[in-house]
């Protein structure tokens, strides 16, 4: 039986008044106005697939080293190319995929979970 239900069930058999019925339904109206809190983003993830040597790699990296780190640095060099940290963060912040590259020989994605 669902919340509303059950206070007006229990008016009725005079367990409770009818204003504090009324006070009830209407706490449960603005619990049900509450939007639901979206689930934080709390690991970004690295798979890498070579499908030459079938070698896999698999990293899990928690988002709070990441933020960590940008109090040390700026940036970090990743191959040939500096990556801001903070422009990584707001990325990671903003969707669940970041990268997706798939070739003949290899497999890459980096996503949040």
């Amino acid at each position: 039986m669902n919340e509303r239900l059950r206070i007006l069930k229990m008016v009725e058999e005079g367990k409770i008044s009818a204003d504090k019925a009324a006070e009830l339904l209407k706490a449960l109206e603005q619990n049900a106005e509450k939007k639901p809190v979206a689930r934080k983003k709390k690991w970004l993830r690295i798979y890498v697939e070579s499908r030459d040597d079938n070698e896999r790699v698999n990293i899990k990296i928690p988002i709070s080293m990441i933020k960590l780190a940008k109090h040390f640095m700026k940036d970090v060099q990743v191959g040939s190319k500096n990556v801001d940290i903070d422009e990584l963060l707001k990325q990671i912040e903003e969707g669940e995929e970041l990268i997706s590259v798939e070739s003949d020989e290899e497999l890459v994605k980096i996503w949040v979970e």
